[in-house]
């Protein structure tokens, strides 16, 4: 369901928090409406009665209705097509927020995290905004960095399609290609063997097992201690869609399959990922 409805570009759906069935049954007669480019079509409760208003003048009045409701209300989905877009995004949404993820799963084994300036100043690409893409790459590990200094626990979950891809390509999953120079085989090897040394306990990535869990490349998950999660699909080639809610009783149902993947064996322990790493490490290493 998700996915179906990330991958539709134009459908934008907005959310807030109410005892909806209170306006039910009462003096709200009409509670459902729906606005066409020609009408206002508005439903009873148990959908047993409706009126049609048509013309211009009844269109506006409810477009002008629907415009300030989603005022007062959040937007469900986003899309990002820049990079602009997406450092904006990130930052109000995920950096200022004054919770920490508590899980990922992801095709991407964040690598960005092992990658420091000189790296960035190494491969990043010109442009007007240069600058300001390195110090949010930067803000982003520092962000990763407090989040140990606060010791709370965080466990991401990654795959072999993601680790290869960088080994292939030496690029990294989800950030845009336009961007940055692909990484040199001795910097792909660097960037495993930080990844590899981390010795964070706060922070546990551990690879999924493969055939026993399929978990689509487009797709990443992040679960929050506050009970909010975040959806980001990818529509194409650096173009995502994010959906981004509150909601403590589906966050819950993702901790429950997050946890069922460790305790089910389902992921491999972190020895075995670390094993996995310097084995891909060896196969850099023959190429330089």
């Amino acid at each position: 369901m998700v996915e179906l409805m990330l991958s539709n570009r134009d459908y934008k759906p907005y959310y807030y928090y109410d005892s909806i069935t209170s306006h039910f049954k009462n003096s709200n007669l009409l509670p459902y409406l729906v606005v066409t480019s020609e009408c206002a079509l508005q439903i009873s409760y148990n959908r047993n009665y409706a009126i049609c208003l048509r013309g211009e003048k009844y269109v506006s009045f409810f477009e002008n209705l629907f415009d300030d409701a989603c005022k007062r209300s959040n937007l469900m989905i986003s899309t990002l097509g820049t990079i602009t877009e997406n450092l904006q995004y990130y930052y109000h949404e995920f950096v200022n927020r004054q919770s920490s993820p508590r899980w990922s799963c992801s095709c991407n084994p964040y690598f960005i995290l092992y990658i420091d300036r000189p790296l960035l100043e190494k491969y990043l690409c010109d442009s007007p905004n240069r600058e300001e893409i390195v110090q949010a790459f930067l803000h982003y590990q520092n962000y990763w960095g407090s989040l140990a200094q606060e010791k709370t626990p965080y466990i991401g979950y990654f795959t072999r399609e993601g680790v290869e891809y960088f080994c292939r390509t030496g690029r990294l999953w989800h950030t845009p290609d336009s961007i940055y120079a692909p990484l040199e085989p001795r910097d792909r090897w660097e960037v495993l063997r930080r990844f590899c040394e981390d010795t964070n306990p706060s922070c546990t990535r551990l690879l999924l097992r493969e055939p026993s869990v399929s978990f689509s490349s487009r797709l990443e998950i992040t679960s929050f201690w506050d009970g909010s999660i975040a959806f980001s699909y990818e529509l194409s080639p650096n173009k995502y869609a994010i959906l981004f809610l509150y909601e403590k009783s589906l966050s819950a149902c993702f901790d429950d399959l997050f946890s069922y993947l460790m305790e089910g064996n389902l992921v491999c322990t972190l020895s075995e990922t670390k094993a996995y790493l310097r084995q891909k490490m060896d196969e850099l290493e023959k190429t330089f």
